[in-house]
């Protein structure tokens, strides 16, 4: 059998398999050259341009293959070369392109920036097949990728991230949540994606080094949740726009995008949920993430722009609904472990519905409900102003019943940009690592890791970080050294919800009972307990600026009663006065509808976590 013959066979059977993604889409390289695959329906002629034919636009045309499919090999083409496509359609000019489907690009630029012909399978990984832990024990870091490792005024790349994951790993977190790492044009933080397929390259890396980051990750026993736009692209540069050149007035961004009345999101040109082609085009770049990167959950951007028109206020569309429905049924059977997380904002319970109960599927949803009323009641300029049963509200929010399908924070991506700020910021603006900023914003910390939800931090919270993000400002990691008795209450708070210790259970478990929201004293205390494991460990926080002596707690048995993490220790802070009852005895009558009740004392703006085992 000649060479030639068996090339073509391993085009062909790479045309089936190869890349994960729609069946033989892209450029795929076999021993010899490279078969190209594009999705033009409307062209009459389609051509490939490239390092490979001196960038000749009639030496390689591609042959339609009837069903809006062009293909064709190309001898002698090899991976990283560059190309683009010639597409010719009937009443329109003829269009160049970069290929929808490759993997990595020269930039995001209309006009200029060319398709790479990617190897897959050439990357060869050194950590074994990870699995996620499960939600109820996540404890989340979200990141980006250029601002999380940068150096002075130059953005950060997954290779200088690389080095820093272990220091996330120290503190307990289990799970990153990585921001958008799909090309986008410079200057913003991925979330105008103009490349569905391809990971960034001119600035983060390429996706060689962003499959060594996953690599790096799971070696340090980190899951990477990818968080992935698919309810808007671009609105910049975009390979998709008006792809094969044809266009109407009626549909003006072309064969991937929705008719004029439902294309326009509030943040960009919606792809068309109702194209078959278009739906499978972003099912199959799950595909791609799960078999090629091993990515082991998402984080979907603005659902509710996804199955409405306007953030859930506008027009119902059921095609984006059946999109989340199919992208979470497809990813639970590719990779069970999977972690499927939805930011939608909008109190919608069927999002974390399950799919047989005509909800879409998700596991966790971002709780805007926590985060609102949290940085609400800690940046109160009084503390007359805050309002306990808000804070209450926040802590014991369940969607469907349950409470780990609340994704809660204090701080993410969505409040440190286009002109928002730092919650130690918001604290105290003349002086955010004052006394003020510290003692309020590890309140929060503690509040966010004994709560029921899941827990997620943003980057540089762990250290007092202060400045907004804005994509061409690393973090101060200066600041892990200034602040290292912070981090260490992180890492506190974290150890403990995970009962490292032995002595703080059931801060993972499924029960909650908020018995004592005493809005005169500002004060709240809670018991969290499992409904299948001994142990409850009980939970105080003081929201006024003195520390507070002699205030009596119900409790639910009679004892001696631990404190077992304390926010005010000074092991955290010279600053802290380490005000709080080591111990105290529940020998008291019934109290707040407790059984027992005693007194403790406890520092200002504080929070303990107390327990008798």
């Amino acid at each position: 059998m000649s060479q030639k013959v068996l090339a073509l066979l391993f085009s062909a059977a790479a045309i089936l398999f190869a890349q994960g993604s729609q069946p033989g889409m892209g450029s795929i390289p076999f021993p010899g050259g490279v078969t190209f695959r594009v999705w033009a329906p409307d062209a009459t002629t389609v051509t490939v341009e490239g390092d490979f034919n001196n960038w000749s636009t009639t030496a390689n045309p591609l042959v339609s293959e009837g069903d809006g499919n062009w293909s064709n090999d190309v001898d002698g083409a090899v991976a990283g070369q560059t190309y683009r496509y010639v597409i010719s359609s009937p009443g329109f000019a003829t269009v160049t392109r970069r290929d929808p489907n490759c993997r990595v690009v020269t930039e995001a630029n209309y006009n200029d920036g060319n398709s790479i012909v990617y190897d897959t399978t050439a990357y060869q990984w050194q950590s074994p097949p990870f699995t996620a832990p499960p939600l109820v024990n996540l404890a989340i870091y979200e990141m980006e990728i250029g601002t999380f490792a940068g150096n002075g005024g130059k953005q950060g790349s997954f290779q200088t991230a690389i080095g820093k994951l272990k220091l996330v790993a120290s503190l307990g977190f289990n799970a990153v949540e990585v921001m958008p790492v799909v090309e986008n044009p410079p200057g913003n933080i991925g979330y105008g994606p103009s490349d569905q397929y391809a990971v960034q390259n001119e600035i983060y890396g390429g996706p060689d080094n962003f499959k060594a980051f996953v690599d790096a990750a799971h070696t340090a026993g980190l899951a990477v949740i990818l968080d992935i736009v698919h309810n808007h692209w671009g609105p910049w540069d975009l390979t998709t726009d008006d792809f094969d050149g044809w266009h109407t007035t009626g549909y003006p961004g072309g064969i991937y995008f929705y008719d004029e009345a439902d294309w326009n999101s509030p943040f960009g040109p919606r792809p068309n949920y109702s194209s078959s082609n278009v739906a499978q085009y972003i099912l199959a770049s799950l595909t791609m993430w799960n078999q090629e990167y091993r990515i082991d959950g998402y984080r979907w951007d603005s659902v509710s722009n996804i199955y409405n028109t306007d953030s859930g206020t506008g027009t119902y569309l059921p095609d984006g609904w059946t999109l989340l429905e199919n992208g979470n049924t497809q990813n639970a059977a590719q990779n069970p472990a999977s972690i499927a997380i939805a930011e939608d904002l909008t109190g919608n319970a069927s999002v974390t519905a399950p799919i047989s109960q005509s909800g879409a599927g998700f596991a966790s949803q971002w709780n805007g409900n926590f985060v609102a009323n949290m940085r609400a009641q800690l940046t109160q300029t009084s503390d007359s102003s805050v309002d306990m049963n808000l804070v209450a509200s926040a802590i014991g929010q369940a969607f469907n019943n349950l409470y780990t399908e609340n994704l809660n924070y204090t701080e993410s991506h969505n409040e440190v940009t286009d002109g928002g700020q730092r919650l130690t910021t918001l604290i105290d603006p003349s002086a955010p690592t004052s006394w003020l900023s510290l003692k309020k914003s590890t309140l929060g910390a503690g509040i966010l890791f004994t709560s029921p939800g899941v827990p997620m931090i943003f980057q540089g919270q762990e250290f007092v970080e202060n400045e907004p993000l804005i994509y061409n400002q690393p973090l101060q990691w200066n600041l892990a050294t200034q602040f290292a008795g912070i981090r260490k209450l992180w890492g506190a708070l974290a150890s403990a919800r995970k009962n490292q210790s032995g002595h703080t259970p059931n801060l993972t478990g499924d029960g909650l009972n908020i018995y004592q929201v005493d809005n005169t004293n500002k004060f709240i205390a809670y018991e969290r307990y499992d409904s299948q494991t001994p142990g409850i460990a009980i939970v105080v926080a003081n929201f006024t600026g003195n520390a507070e002596t002699g205030m009596q707690v119900g409790f639910p048995a009679s004892g001696t009663w631990i404190t077992r993490f304390n926010s005010d220790s000074k092991a955290y802070s010279s600053t802290f006065s380490g005000t709080g009852s080591p111990s105290l005895q529940a020998k008291g009558g019934p109290y707040s509808g407790m059984p027992y009740s005693g007194t403790l004392t406890i520092g200002p703006y504080s929070l303990m976590i107390l327990s008798q085992q």
